[in-house]
């Protein structure tokens, strides 16, 4: 069978539902919903159900502020009313601003309630075996032969079982390439 849309702009609705079974979840159900806000941002809102841990719910916010801006935020939580009874989540931030030719503001920010929240319920390889959360702001100012760039670190390690988080000083940097001295 062959399946096309109808429709060449983007509209909201529920889309496919995700079905699955594990070990530790149990059955668990992804119910997602998109809404195309304008031609610039859309949002999907997930209701997630499992059934040996809880609801929970998933949401990814993308926006184009405009040619030089454009982001997203991420996030996913769970009540884990038959395991626990704790909440738990993770939040995923991301934005890029090119404020002037050559001078760009972003940010790549992630955190997480606990160490295992990523193990247990990443959806692909790749989240799960996530090794840190990492945040990191960057203001980056470049010129033909020099580079400036500012930048704040956060660093939570999810690879031991006591929380080791680390915050760096501001760092703020000097490039220069090699260039003959007049």
């Amino acid at each position: 069978w062959f399946a096309a849309a109808i429709r060449r702009e983007r509209q909201s609705g529920f889309l496919f539902p995700q079905v699955g079974i594990s070990s530790n979840k149990g059955f668990f159900t992804r119910v997602p919903y998109y809404w195309a806000i304008d031609d610039s941002q859309d949002l999907t809102v997930s209701l997630d159900t499992f059934t040996s841990r809880g609801v929970g719910s998933s949401i990814e916010y993308r926006y184009i502020q405009s040619q030089n801006a454009a982001g997203s935020l991420t996030g996913f939580f769970v009540h884990e009313a038959f395991d626990d009874n704790e909440t738990r989540g993770v939040g995923i931030a991301k934005h890029t601003w090119d404020i002037a030719p050559g001078l760009s503001f972003k940010v790549d920010a992630n955190v997480t309630t606990d160490d295992k929240v990523y193990r247990e319920y990443g959806d692909r390889l790749q989240e799960r075996s996530n090794q840190r959360a990492e945040t990191n702001v960057f203001v980056t100012k470049r010129w033909d032969t020099w580079n400036l760039v500012g930048n704040i670190l956060w660093y939570q390690d999810l690879t031991v079982d006591r929380p080791v988080e680390l915050q760096r000083v501001p760092e703020i940097r000097l490039d220069g390439l090699r260039q003959p001295i007049p």
